[in-house]
């Protein structure tokens, strides 16, 4: 999907990057008369998991004097279901594949309305890890001091979306236009806590998860273009050794099924997309509900699979009815210290306790 450009300016966000008129759009010529062609990878709705993804699936086309645009620390904040242990190393994954290609990095943060005077604690995170790299941080917050704004949340029409009449989104246009003309960077060189090996994960594109012996599917729309594999109940993909399974890269329709480990004993994950939103399909991040701690295959689940009904992730609808199942990748685990491993067990059995409770809810 890279356009024809000496350079590339890579925009991985929210659906803050994405929206008609916004920061993005306004951005766009600016960036041409720099040179710079537009790849716009953002997915909304998700966090820096699914902009890991969406990055390492175009890394190849990654070259050195492209810049991305990192616009997650949003939903990073917001969407506290997710494990922010994975989701912390996910981002971090990204930025170290774009700086070992040579491109740049620039870190936006647009501030949820709830948080328009202080940062989140995982923003925090994250401008300390941009510093440790030398990575320019926009902050909306600070663009509301230079501009004046006394009462950043009422310039919001929601809990995280600009109004289009803020002087706000030119601004986030104009402080990235001025960085893409930047002279380029010294070497990052990785903080030492970075390279320690505390955990290994690999991206599996459908390449390595058999795209030889599934049907491949071209899914599009005019923000989203890519190759999924498409699996029939009953149909399985091999997976490498691993460790964990971090997330599955799902396209989620409403007559999607469920991806499976294959356990009698585990349920399926559900990846249908809700009723209630009313979308072709949309891009989701999927955990896998195995009991069993020896993941060897993934399987869209058939109708005998969900005797003990059906798990879902964030944003997926609980249904136990079969159904094609798309997947564009999979995040894996291969090594994780034993700190880590605790790490997310903890975080299993949280999100499990919180599963429940919401049945009564």
């Amino acid at each position: 999907m890279q356009p024809e450009s000496p350079h590339t300016l890579w925009i991985v966000g929210t659906s803050v990057s994405i929206e008609h008129d916004g920061y993005v759009a306004r951005l766009a010529p600016r960036a041409r008369e720099r040179g710079f062609a537009l790849g716009n990878l953002s997915i909304g709705d998700q966090t820096s998991l699914m902009g890991c993804m969406r990055l390492m699936g175009v890394c190849a086309s990654i070259r050195p004097g492209d810049v991305v645009v990192w616009e997650y620390s949003l939903l990073d904040t917001l969407l506290t279901v997710f494990d922010p242990h994975d989701v912390h190393f996910a981002r971090r994954l990204a930025w170290r594949e774009a700086l070992a290609r040579g491109a740049r990095v620039i870190v936006l943060l647009v501030a949820p309305k709830t948080r328009v005077r202080h940062r989140s604690s995982r923003e925090r995170r994250i401008v300390a890890d941009a510093r440790s790299l030398g990575l320019p941080c926009i902050d909306t917050r600070e663009l509301a001091l230079k501009l004046g704004i006394a009462n950043a949340a009422s310039h919001y029409r929601d809990d995280r979306h600009l109004r289009r009449d803020s002087p706000l989104i030119d601004a986030i246009a104009a402080e990235v236009a001025a960085l893409l003309t930047a002279g380029a960077p010294s070497a990052c060189r990785v903080p030492r806590e970075w390279a320690r090996a505390r955990r290994t994960w690999r991206w599996l594109d459908i390449a390595e998860l058999g795209a030889d012996r599934a049907t491949v599917r071209k899914i599009e729309n005019s923000l989203v273009s890519l190759d999924a594999l498409a699996l029939m109940p009953g149909d399985a993909i091999a997976l490498p050794p691993l460790q964990r399974l971090v997330a599955v890269g799902c396209v989620s329709t409403h007559g999607s099924g469920g991806v499976w480990c294959g356990h009698a004993t585990c349920r399926p994950a559900s990846t249908r997309l809700p009723q209630a939103l009313g979308y072709d399909f949309l891009l989701r991040t999927s955990g896998i509900a195995c009991r069993n701690g020896h993941l060897e295959r993934l399987v869209s689940a058939p109708a005998e699979a969900y005797r003990r009904g059906a798990w879902r992730d964030y944003g997926q609808e609980a249904s136990t009815a079969p159904g094609e199942v798309l997947v564009f990748g999979a995040l894996v685990e291969t090594a994780a210290s034993p700190a880590d491993r605790w790490l997310t067990n903890l975080h299993s059995r949280k999100r499990a306790a919180y599963e429940f409770l919401r049945r009564f809810v």
